[in-house]
């Protein structure tokens, strides 16, 4: 796979990738409250699924890379640990909270 095609996890939903730019460039605050929301999506949509889902192999990668501390959200414990339960989500369950984290960081900005 060539450079130009690398994708992080994240990249594959344009709504993401655009918070996750913006989110970089927060305070740890903010982005603390992100992580807090986030948490909360989470937990919620844990409650309304009982399903158990393989990870593959693409994802088992990214939650290595997060014990090696190579992303910059790494820095931040508790929205890395949020961030890597959201990244290891089957698609339609990811679509579901980043549609409603979208939502919710509108109003975190304000």
């Amino acid at each position: 796979m060539a450079n130009s095609d690398y994708k992080r996890w994240y990249d594959n939903d344009p709504r993401m990738a655009k918070m996750m730019v913006v989110l970089s460039h927060q305070s740890v605050k903010q982005q603390n409250e992100f992580a807090r929301v986030l948490g909360r999506l989470l937990k919620r949509q844990n409650e309304d699924s009982s399903r158990i889902v393989s990870l593959g192999a693409e994802k088992v990668l990214n939650l290595y890379k997060a014990y090696n501390k190579r992303r910059w959200y790494d820095e931040n414990p508790a929205l890395a640990h949020e961030l890597n339960l959201l990244s290891v989500l089957p698609e339609d369950e990811f679509m579901k909270i980043v549609y409603d984290l979208s939502i919710s960081f509108k109003y975190m900005l304000d």
